[in-house]
């Protein structure tokens, strides 16, 4: 058994609303050891923002309530340009770390998984086993397919979203709600799932996972395709 007070765990994530706020409902209960955030942003030759994204930023300055917390508010911090790069790398290897959390950044490189194999979680807002890579719950709404709007956390391996899956959890819908609120839900099941699974490393210092059956890739989703799966989830969540 691993107690609790020995852990080192360590979150690469990049600096958001919804990433800071995990952060903190996270440091609660738990203690970070370090968090590491990107400044890179992703860009796409194709427009991929929609308004529905607008009214996701309003809704969430309200619901996550962070005013002006920031990582080193939560936890020792280091911010880099790239999540990959060697000022990250070497603080990882400096703090030696039982467990790293990702949540948010993009593709983590070989370097840095076979250095800590087996220690690398990842949070993917989808079901790998059909949907891997960016946007998947809005893949999901795209193609109907609402009995795939999970949650998973997965062993991180090289390629994206296809590592040993650990838990999932279905995003629960309701008639009233809106698209722009999906992100908070996922973002509070990210959480839950987090503490399950220091929970279950701490009572058995072992983890059950079982094999990822590795899904399709999606990039991120054009802005018209965006306004096929909102009207796709509107039209659902009428129905329960």
């Amino acid at each position: 058994m691993i107690l609790k007070n020995k852990l080192k765990i360590v979150l690469l994530t990049t600096n958001t609303p919804h990433h800071i706020y995990f952060a903190r409902k996270f440091s609660r209960k738990l203690n970070l050891s370090h968090i590491i955030f990107e400044s890179k942003k992703i860009k796409f030759n194709y427009d991929t923002i929609h308004p529905f994204e607008m009214k996701t930023d309003d809704y969430e300055k309200n619901y996550f309530q962070n005013k002006k917390i920031t990582f080193k508010n939560i936890a020792p911090s280091t911010q880099c340009y790239d999540i990959n790069s060697t000022k990250s790398l070497d603080v990882l290897k400096n703090l030696r770390p039982n467990i790293i959390l990702v949540y948010g950044t993009r593709k983590i490189n070989t370097g840095i998984i076979k250095k800590f194999n087996g220690k690398i979680f990842n949070f993917h807002g989808g079901n790998p086993n059909k949907y891997r890579g960016l946007d998947s719950l809005l893949w999901s709404l795209y193609f109907r397919d609402f009995s795939n709007l999970l949650v998973t956390l997965h062993f991180l391996e090289k390629d994206l979203d296809t590592g040993d899956i650990i838990y999932k959890q279905k995003v629960k819908l309701n008639k009233t709600m809106k698209l722009h609120m999906l992100r908070s839900e996922v973002t509070e099941i990210c959480i839950r799932l987090a503490f399950k699974l220091i929970n279950q490393i701490m009572e058995n210092n072992k983890i059950s996972s079982y094999k990822n059956k590795t899904g399709k890739y999606y990039s991120a989703m054009p802005k018209f395709k965006k306004s096929t799966a909102l009207i796709n989830f509107n039209k659902y969540v009428r129905t329960l």
